[in-house]
């Protein structure tokens, strides 16, 4: 059994519940917010809270103006002075989850609450098998979306391979399998959930 590092990044443009509100200090920008499990609806401790910023002009330096982390209630502070003609955003993580939030805008001198949630790992088995074999040059590719990442590849008569992928739960992945026996390429496709907290098994026979 081969247990895959992650190789789905997402970054998903979320935030539920922002609130805001003038403040009289120049462009003193101060934004609170809590971290939660999606599923759980519990809070998140030690989320990591990146505060980012560049020039409004297309192509311009991104730079990452401060670091904060979630405490025991999931909860975090960020107090900053905001320039003009500058945009500034916040990217949210956790080190046991894949999925990152984004707070696509922050406005400058205002006071925001913001609410997020992400969405816990689940996990894909996959079983990958040549049940019909035909000769040393049968082929297949496993992979998500259109043939641009394949988390697997394989050649010969003996492949029986199972794999674990961890993915971000509640959403849809493209499953895209390619087998190539006697110079005849076959495709199958299908639409598979990632289950929250738990293993999805599929098998792939070709």
């Amino acid at each position: 059994m081969r247990y895959f590092p992650v190789l789905i990044s997402s970054i998903l443009f979320l935030f539920f519940g922002c609130e805001k509100e003038k403040i009289n200090n120049n462009q003193r920008t101060i934004v609170t917010g809590k971290l939660t499990d999606a599923y759980t609806k519990k809070p998140i401790k030690n989320g990591n809270v990146r505060l980012y910023n560049s020039a409004l002009e297309y192509g311009s330096p991104i730079s990452k103006l401060d670091s904060v982390y979630t405490d025991t209630q999931g909860e975090f502070e960020l107090d900053f002075n905001a320039e003009d003609n500058t945009k500034y955003w916040l990217e949210i993580s956790h080190s046991d989850y894949i999925m990152t939030v984004k707070c696509p805008s922050l406005g400058p001198g205002e006071f925001e609450i913001l609410d997020f949630q992400i969405w816990p790992n689940g996990y894909l088995k996959f079983h990958v098998k040549n049940i019909n074999p035909v000769d040393s040059e049968d082929k297949v590719w496993v992979g998500f979306g259109y043939g641009q990442d394949y988390f697997f590849t394989g050649h010969g008569t003996s492949i029986d391979t199972t794999l674990i992928i961890p993915v971000i739960s509640n959403v849809k992945y493209i499953l895209n399998c390619f087998s190539e026996k006697n110079n005849h390429l076959y495709d199958h496709g299908d639409q598979i959930y990632g289950p929250p907290c738990d293993t999805l098994y599929y098998n792939i026979y070709y």
